[in-house]
């Protein structure tokens, strides 16, 4: 007999134009169980997060088309409970503030894969 709880395993919509970091960070939650959809611009990333279900947003700070806070806030009028994580190389205490104001965690480059696991994996294990 099927559970009527359907346990899905995470889904994380990841946006950033640096593939390498993008095919490397896929890569490591993949191996974790983690679905992961990639989009390399923020006009990208919001195409597939209208039509995809995701439970994190992880979003490079500098993209083309709509940067990291445009994508974030976008996401937030569809999905108000996203959990978001924003990454970036051009850090600074204003930019790490402006994240924090629209619920997003701040993440400066360069950073441990395991930390944006940890991140993700613990938040999800607190929700139950």
């Amino acid at each position: 007999m099927e559970s009527p709880l359907k346990i899905h395993p995470l889904r994380v919509l990841l946006a950033d134009d640096e593939w390498l970091l993008c095919w490397s960070l896929e890569r490591h939650l993949v191996r974790l169980g983690i679905e992961v959809r990639t989009a390399s611009t923020g006009d990208e990333a919001l195409r597939l997060f209208e039509s995809n279900v995701f439970d994190w947003l992880i979003t490079d700070f500098k993209l083309p088309e709509k940067d990291g806070f445009e994508l974030i806030s976008a996401a937030k009028k569809i999905k108000p409970d996203i959990r978001t994580i924003l990454m970036t190389a051009y850090g600074s205490p204003a930019v790490e503030e402006m994240a924090r104001k629209i619920g997003a965690r701040y993440l400066a480059k360069p950073f441990d894969l395991d930390l944006v696991s940890q991140i993700v994996l613990l938040a999800d294990a607190a929700q139950y």
